[in-house]
């Protein structure tokens, strides 16, 4: 047992002492190798959950399994004074996770009463090293204070990414740097199951999201000659005695919950698929596009829409006759645009990616789905590449049929969403018909990120305060424009999506992001997710997460940057379709 947990322990009356002790016979973790049935296990005995422990502790199941619901799916730190506080954790010596080379300690933490719920704690073994890295944190790492301050003191030194695979696909958000280059990276398991546990260690120095004296620099990340350095690699056993969530069954029984929220982020876990004898036929139709098993399923609430192998066409001919919703952005409003539109029409095709050979001409202004664009079938079709990997002259066929002439999806390129402040480079005419297009929506769903992010020569390497700024400023442009929208007339609801996440880069990107410093990597991102979340949340404009339902399959992006074919994308297109509200009839918006 860890000494911090025997002091607590030393503190309280008998009472106490029983209860705690009760709490600890009831977690229900297994290691590496251990059989996930214990009803053969003598109920004294304790089963170690340290894959390098020698000592043999077993510990019978809980009765306590989590429920469907978001908070017990939510991971966060409950106590940020004391955030160890309801976990029992080993010793260093008697467990370390991390290889003998690593710079690091790392331990795995059991909540004391949820067999779901754990922590990975890492910390730093070389004192001076961190002192050193502390020493850096008393300079300015990013141009904002009070950011600059929480930096320091919640995240550390140190950047990771922490991936779960098996029954399901979670990777915890955030970590609680507690001092002394020591991080708490807690977690959330809702299926149970045997899972795989890979943290990577990914930057130091805060150089993922520093800004200063690193103008036109790559921020390096760390990395072993081979790849990228997992400072742990192992798998547990998680609530092997509670009923699996079977996503037919979740979404037959969630069609009493109430319907998730279309103006604020809705939580939610990649379920495995593949995890049961007969998969359902909407996962499996997924699974034939991106061939990985993960399906995306709202958590506490339901969505109500999927227009899935055509199963909500009715919904074409609800409502005004015609109804039209916008996706504005950068490319990734454009994959996610696309994706809607191959879901509206029911097409089953993969999606065949290929960089920057897509026939789309998004530079010069907007796009409308099938419907509009069946006169031009060039609009959807990527040239076939030759065996050299050049773009030929070949096109793709395109299976693409017409939807309902009474649904509009419409795309708008955009990368810093200039157009809001009057600063793109545009006639006094085209900023009219901007704000004129913007009027006729019912729905806009918005987004920018990648960009300001980017090189030096792509206009990016925006500081934290710099994209606060564009965030303001667009929302006060919102706010004013639909303060001129008629009383007889229904305002647009504006959705933020904020950035995607992207990959973590090779040491050695392509020369081109090397001398212009590439800024981008989930780290940033998140920053810059979290800063527009503040300013939409205060303007009371509605909000997604693209960040949080990308961020799990960054590492099979196939450029780094978008998702195609892959479960995120289908994620993002259920959540998009959510706000569009296409089935609406009458009745009132669920907030």
């Amino acid at each position: 047992m860890a000494r911090t947990h025997a002091r607590r322990l030393a503190g309280m009356g008998g009472a106490g002492l029983v209860a705690i002790a009760l709490a600890m016979l009831a977690l229900s973790w297994w290691p590496l190798g251990v059989p996930p049935e214990a009803s053969d296990l003598p109920p004294h005995r304790l089963i170690a959950a340290s894959v390098n422990s020698s000592a043999s502790v077993h510990r019978p199941p809980s009765p306590h399994c989590p429920a469907w619901t978001a908070e017990d799916a939510d991971s966060s730190v409950r106590s940020y004074s004391d955030p160890l506080a309801d976990f029992v954790c080993p010793s260093v010596a008697d467990e370390d996770l991390a290889p003998q080379s690593s710079p690091f300690h790392a331990s795995l933490c059991r909540h004391i009463t949820d067999c779901w719920r754990g922590a990975v704690v890492v910390a730093r073994k070389n004192a001076s090293a961190c002192e050193e890295m502390v020493m850096l944190a008393s300079q300015i790492i990013v141009d904002d204070s009070d950011l600059n301050s929480r930096i320091i003191r919640d995240w550390g030194p140190d950047f990771f990414y922490l991936v779960f695979d098996g029954p399901a696909r979670v990777v915890p958000p955030s970590w609680q740097h507690v001092g002394n280059c020591k991080t708490i990276h807690p977690f959330s398991l809702l299926q149970r199951g045997n899972y795989s546990l890979s943290l990577e260690w990914t930057h130091t120095n805060y150089s993922a999201v520093a800004e200063f004296g690193t103008r036109g620099i790559h921020p390096t990340p760390v990395s072993e000659p081979e790849g990228r350095h997992i400072l742990i690699e192992t798998s547990l056993q998680v609530c092997s005695h509670c009923p699996r969530f079977v996503p037919a069954q979740l979404r037959q029984q969630m069609t009493k919950a109430p319907q998730c929220s279309r103006t604020k982020p809705v939580p939610g876990v990649y379920l495995n698929s593949n995890d049961f004898e007969t998969p359902d036929p909407f996962d499996m139709r997924r699974y034939q596009i991106h061939g990985l098993p993960y399906t995306w399923i709202p958590v506490g609430c339901r969505f109500d829409q999927f227009f899935d192998g055509h199963s909500d066409d009715a919904c074409f001919g609800f409502g005004p006759s015609s109804r039209s919703f916008m996706l504005l952005g950068d490319s990734h409003s454009h994959r996610f645009w696309d994706a809607v539109d191959r879901r509206l029409v029911g097409t089953m095709e993969p999606y065949i990616f290929g960089d920057k050979t897509i026939w789309y001409q998004h530079y010069s202004g907007r796009l409308e789905n099938t419907h509009q664009a069946s006169a031009s079938s060039q609009l959807f079709l990527e040239r076939i590449r030759n065996d050299t990997g050049f773009p030929t002259d070949q096109l793709h066929p395109d299976p693409r049929v017409p939807v309902s002439p009474n649904v509009t999806v419409t795309y708008y390129w955009s990368v810093f969403l200039d157009e809001f402040t009057d600063q793109a480079p545009l006639s006094e005419n085209d900023l009219k018909e901007f704000w004129h297009h913007l009027s006729n929506q019912k729905v806009i769903v918005f987004q920018t990120g990648a960009w300001p992010a980017s090189t030096v020569n792509r206009g990016g390497h925006w500081t934290i305060a710099s994209y606060s700024a564009q965030m303001r400023k667009i929302a006060r442009a919102i706010q004013n424009f639909k303060a001129t929208i008629p009383t007889d007339r229904v305002a647009p609801t504006f959705v933020w999506a904020g950035p995607t996440s992207m990959k973590i880069q090779d040491k050695d990107p392509e020369p081109t992001y090397e001398e212009t410093g590439d800024w981008r990597n989930p780290h940033r991102l998140r920053l810059y997710r979290d800063a527009a979340a503040q300013v939409f949340d205060a303007a009371g404009i509605a909000r997604t997460d693209w960040f949080a339902l990308t961020h799990p399959f960054i590492r099979e992006s196939p450029d780094g940057a978008h998702f195609p074919n892959l479960p995120a994308s289908d994620a993002v297109v259920d959540d998009i379709l959510h706000r569009f509200d296409i089935c609406k009839r009458h009745g009132s918006d669920v907030v």
